[in-house]
């Protein structure tokens, strides 16, 4: 966050039935990228966000002001 750079998002395009699921893929990749490279996130302290939806809403408008996000 200091830097302000980001890595790209990642995805595996899986759908998944449930929000909980959706998370727990998440926690399960960023455990696996931790155990990889333990001192990079150490040293850098990188901060993950999870993003999740649960439909293809790539043609509607959104509802409010507030920018939607795809699944990481």
């Amino acid at each position: 966050m200091i830097t302000g750079q980001c890595f790209p998002p990642l995805s595996d395009g899986q759908v998944l039935d449930s929000w909980s699921k959706c998370i727990e893929k998440g926690m399960e990749r960023t455990m696996l990228l931790i155990k990889t490279d333990r001192e990079a996130f150490d040293t850098n302290k990188y901060i993950v966000r999870l993003y999740c939806k649960n439909e293809d809403n790539s043609n509607k408008t959104p509802t409010s002001s507030k920018q939607f996000e795809q699944e990481v």
